[in-house]
């Protein structure tokens, strides 16, 4: 594994011994080549004779580096999706009904951006991992300096880590905050501009209830049923760069991005490479056919004994669903030692690393 400069420090790849970043040239991606070194213990068995073995220890480290791009709206690669969403609260959506309200449902084409993506820097990759983040977070702000949670060196590896969109959430319609009033063309304030909006968040769907943890949330599962298209649309257009092969596509997330991820996988027609879920777990309103294309699909789970928002004792039926369907499921338990509970640490890197090494063993690739 890596080694931080500062043990104290934070997780971002900049603390790592062995950093460095250049920027890539003759390329028409704005990237960057990140590297850090990443180390590797060997051990040497040799027998001195019937009663005594020599075992030596050592070693060595190894530079990893990824090409990383930070995908913006306007970049002249586009878009990672164009499905159109509802923005507006489904609570709201029911209310606009009534004309008298004055409520405007919005809508709006969901990009997905911005995004991160990390590309191997020496010749194409052999899987892809598209990895979703939790609710109320961002693929740049928490993933951008963290290429080393997803890359260990073991494998040739492309990641994608796309934005949900920002869109009010019907559990929270009441959460009014102040809205920046826009200026005229002389400087005045403009008077039309509303003083008030309903708070927004980056959400993969829209949550009609808070149980605070202690049970499933219920969601608006059309809000769910526009981004599974448009995950398949970009499983699709990775599986076509790997030579059609969606069996070399893993699909993950955090939190809201694992229950997400694993509604996308468990939808998908065809079989996928695996899955990697972290502090998550199957939503209600997901299909689970019994020896569906998925069957056979390492399905990795990872769950917080502390975590208060997850909590084991119902999420664990989703997976006693998934195992009763005839489903591949590995769930482990395991403590974060930063004590962070459901807002894992860096553990989520140690996490994801492990299941991928077992999901792209060299055993399963042909």
């Amino acid at each position: 594994g890596f080694r931080f400069q500062d043990p104290s420090g934070t997780w971002s790849v900049d603390n790592l011994v062995g950093f460095s970043t250049n920027p890539v040239v003759r390329t028409k991606r704005r990237e960057t080549q990140i590297s850090w070194g990443n180390y590797v213990s060997w051990f040497d068995f040799r027998c001195l004779d019937k009663a005594t073995v020599e075992v030596r220890r050592g070693v060595r480290r190894k530079m990893v580096a990824v090409r990383a791009e930070k995908r913006r709206r306007g970049d002249p690669a586009g878009p990672l999706a164009e499905e159109m969403i509802t923005v507006t609260a489904r609570t709201r959506c029911d209310q606009a009904v009534d004309r008298r309200r004055k409520i405007r449902v919005v809508r709006r084409i969901a990009d997905l951006l911005p995004a991160v993506i990390f590309r191997p820097i020496t010749g194409p990759q052999q899987w892809t991992l598209i990895y979703l983040h939790g609710m109320g977070s961002s693929a740049i702000e928490n993933y951008s300096d963290k290429p080393h949670y997803f890359v260990d060196g073991s494998t040739s590896l492309k990641i994608v880590v796309p934005t949900a969109p920002l869109r009010e959430v019907s559990c929270f319609d009441g959460w009014w905050v102040k809205s920046q009033r826009k200026k005229q063309a002389c400087g005045s304030l403009c008077s039309s501009s509303p003083r008030w909006r309903l708070n927004q968040f980056t959400s993969w769907y829209d949550y009609l209830s808070n149980h605070d943890g202690r049970r499933e949330d219920a969601i608006d599962w059309q809000s769910l049923g526009a981004i599974q298209r448009a995950l398949h649309g970009i499983i699709q257009r990775e599986a076509s760069e790997l030579g059609g092969r969606p069996d070399r596509i893993v699909i993950g997330g955090k939190s809201q991005g694992c229950c997400t991820a694993l509604d996308a996988l468990l939808t998908y027609p065809r079989p996928l490479g695996g899955f990697v879920g972290i502090v998550g777990h199957l939503l209600g309103c997901t299909p689970v056919e019994p020896g569906g294309p998925q069957a056979q699909t390492p399905l990795h789970f990872f769950h917080e004994p502390e975590d208060s928002m997850m909590r084991w004792d119902w999420v664990q039926h989703g997976e006693r669903r998934l195992r009763e369907a005839g489903y591949t499921v590995y769930a482990r338990h395991c403590l974060d030692l930063e004590r962070n509970g459901h807002c894992v640490g860096g553990i989520e890197g140690t996490w994801v690393r492990s299941a991928l090494r077992s999901i792209c063993s060299p055993k399963r690739v042909c």
